[in-house]
């Protein structure tokens, strides 16, 4: 079972930081038919959130006046996507595509969906700040019921705070452990539980 919510969450809200509040805005203001966001963590829960009245499709499948692509593959090659794309923007739909790097540094085929892609208007989520992290953490675990003290969470984000996969897989240890031995996270259960498994 996952024990984790989407990232980056409170009770499945997306939570509107520095970091990620152009993209925020963007999504609700929609300065064009087509937006693009590319970049740190929390694309997918912010469409997931805010567009939940809009089709989540892949490039080639049939398209829909208000459309996400989510995770839009680095590496595509597909006239039907090009062909989708170009057909959104003569009807003047709405798509939101999100993905890891800005389109410019993608091989996407052909070019001229790359070309397209380029001109859209993009936005960049940039990886939360310490202030953002914390809140994320400290909900992780109280989602499952377990509780970090603000010591032990400040020395967790300090040493073992990495990339979004590494700091998921680290919460996720120390919350079964804590479930297992009914106990809270403290510092003595970071090292044990952490220097463990590593």
């Amino acid at each position: 079972m996952n024990l984790l919510p989407l990232w980056p969450s409170l009770n499945d809200q997306f939570i509107v930081a520095e970091s990620n509040s152009e993209a925020f805005n963007a999504v609700n203001t929609w300065p064009q038919n087509i937006i693009i966001i590319y970049g740190s963590w929390g694309k997918s829960l912010l469409v997931t959130t805010q567009l939940q009245n809009f089709q989540h499709s892949q490039p080639n499948d049939a398209i829909s006046k208000q459309t996400v692509w989510d995770n839009f593959s680095h590496c595509t090659n597909s006239s039907i996507a090009f062909h989708n794309f170009n057909t959104i923007l003569h009807e003047n739909y709405k798509l939101c595509i999100t993905m890891r790097d800005h389109p410019g540094e993608c091989d996407i085929l052909p070019l001229d969906l790359r070309s397209r892609m380029k001109s859209a208007y993009l936005v960049k989520i940039r990886p939360p700040n310490l202030t953002l992290r914390k809140q994320i953490v400290t909900q992780w675990f109280s989602t499952g019921g377990v509780q970090i003290d603000q010591r032990s969470l400040d020395y967790f984000l300090s040493n073992y705070d990495n990339h979004l996969d590494v700091l998921g897989r680290s919460v996720k240890l120390l919350h079964e452990y804590a479930l297992l031995h009914q106990r809270r996270i403290t510092i003595s259960c970071i090292k044990t539980v952490l220097n463990e498994s590593v």
